[in-house]
């Protein structure tokens, strides 16, 4: 039997025909059904707005990833709504971390990199063994944002293709004396294919400045709005000629042509990445979710399917691990030079 696309308020699917249209009708309430939009979207109580706020700029520094839209609206109500209640382990952790942030929050970039150097380590094992929602998805956030998509010395990872095109399409728009905003390109996967496929072929230190993007990025972004005119016009001019892009007049500036590229058969191209650039359905505990739910629900074939899949991704992430950790010990002397080459 067919589920009744509106079931009747009753509980029963008998009373859907004309004898309930007049009650049905009058019933309807237009200006509740368009408060609903507003329900949506709450709003952050304007006094855990600044907490949030600093907790998320925080979260960027140490995690070393830029947020998206998503992830942000998400962070702003799972802030707000861990502050609400003091006692609990997610509060402890967003207050503890504001407070070990506070004194390099205003500093450099070369101040942020080596604080996260040191303390990275010990938050992610933090919030590793937590079980609080924030600390487990922030967990995530950043596992997804290690996948490698080409191994190398540095590897390419997820986030740094990411945040190399955004960088790009950043560059791009200031280079036309453009506001950048939150500079998402609209045909992101198509660049980052194209980033993956290219990045082998590119000398040693552009493959270094590909995988330290999301690091510069993250500094420029939060930086940006309140850099001045001159600081402003220097950073315009070292994009535009990192990125290979004539700077144009900032009037009548004529928009760039979009990137026209199909993405290849490869694993850059072709993942779903769910609601946002991070939350994908192949993460290990994605994948055990799904697993238990099936398992609940009975579904045995799709249990099996899950099982293999965890397998692969447990042995891939294993791998991911190793590469990395080859990577390490080469960061922190690099790193200075290459946000130096484009922020100096």
């Amino acid at each position: 039997m067919t589920r009744p696309i509106f079931p009747d308020p009753s509980g029963t699917s008998e009373g859907v025909g004309a004898s309930n249209a007049s009650s049905a009708t009058s019933g309807f309430d237009v200006d509740s059904l368009f408060e609903l939009a507003s329900m949506e979207a709450k709003s952050v109580p304007e006094e855990y707005q600044q907490h949030v706020e600093d907790f998320i700029d925080f979260a960027g520094c140490i995690l070393g990833i830029v947020f998206s839209e998503r992830q942000l609206a998400w962070l702003r109500g799972h802030i707000a709504e861990a502050l609400a209640d003091p006692g609990s382990n997610a509060a402890n952790l967003i207050e503890s971390s504001i407070e070990g942030f506070r004194s390099v929050k205003d500093a450099d970039f070369k101040t942020h990199h080596a604080w996260r150097e040191q303390n990275q380590p010990s938050f992610m094992k933090r919030i590793s063994e937590a079980e609080d929602t924030l600390s487990q998805t922030l967990v995530e956030w950043h596992t997804a944002a290690q996948q490698v998509l080409v191994v190398g010395h540095p590897s390419l990872t997820r986030e740094a293709a990411e945040s190399w095109a955004e960088l790009s399409t950043f560059a791009a728009l200031i280079a036309q004396g453009k506001e950048p905003g939150t500079a998402v390109p609209k045909n992101l996967e198509a660049m980052i294919a194209q980033i993956a496929n290219q990045y082998l072929n590119r000398n040693p230190q552009e493959q270094l400045q590909i995988a330290f993007a999301p690091l510069t990025l993250y500094e420029i972004r939060r930086s940006w709005p309140t850099m001045s005119a001159d600081k402003r016009e220097k950073l315009r001019s070292r994009l535009a000629a990192q990125f290979r892009l004539q700077a144009q007049p900032r009037t009548g500036a004529p928009q760039p042509p979009p990137i026209a590229v199909t993405p290849p058969p490869s694993q850059a191209a072709g993942r779903s990445y769910g609601w946002d650039r991070f939350r994908d359905d192949s993460s290990v505990k994605s994948l055990q979710r799904q697993l238990k739910e099936a398992t609940e629900e009975g579904d045995r074939s799709k249990a099996v399917e899950l099982k293999r899949k965890i397998q692969e991704a447990l042995q891939q992430e294993g791998e991911a691990s190793s590469m990395l950790s080859n990577t390490m010990t080469m960061r922190h002397q690099m790193m200075m030079n290459i946000i130096g080459n484009l922020k100096a």
